[in-house]
């Protein structure tokens, strides 16, 4: 059976095959395969019926395989799987932007801005003004 959570390259089928029908020797009054079915309709409030026999070969195909059922924790887990790899990623293309881009001193100033303390900045202002 096919494991229908993985690859379809993971999945090869097993094929079987059998006779429905008795051999002839154990039933002689009917060789091969035959069925009878019956076909029901109404016309005129009066109900109709035709019966067929059949006869020849009679394919059934039968596909079967295994599957999860839907687990609620187990979707929320891989969502936060995934935002912390986006997360991640956005950090490793920081460091990569910021020190190995061969433009990172041009780019460096642009991306982070120093924190200046508020005494600081009432000082410069004082400063400027007089």
């Amino acid at each position: 059976m096919c494991n229908l959570d993985r690859s379809l390259d993971q999945c090869i089928p097993h094929y079987s095959f059998r006779r429905l029908d008795p051999p002839f020797k154990q039933a002689k009054f009917s060789f091969g395969y035959n069925f009878r079915f019956a076909s029901h309709w109404k016309h005129e409030n009066r109900s109709f019926r035709t019966l067929t026999k059949a006869y020849g070969i009679r394919f059934i195909f039968s596909v079967s395989g295994n599957a999860a059922r839907f687990n609620l924790i187990v979707l929320i887990f891989n969502i936060g799987l995934l935002i912390g790899a986006i997360c991640l990623i956005t950090f490793i293309f920081d460091i990569i932007g910021l020190h190995i881009y061969c433009h990172s001193a041009v780019d460096r100033p642009q991306k982070s801005q120093d924190v200046v303390e508020e005494s600081k900045r009432n000082n410069e202002q004082v400063q400027l003004t007089e």
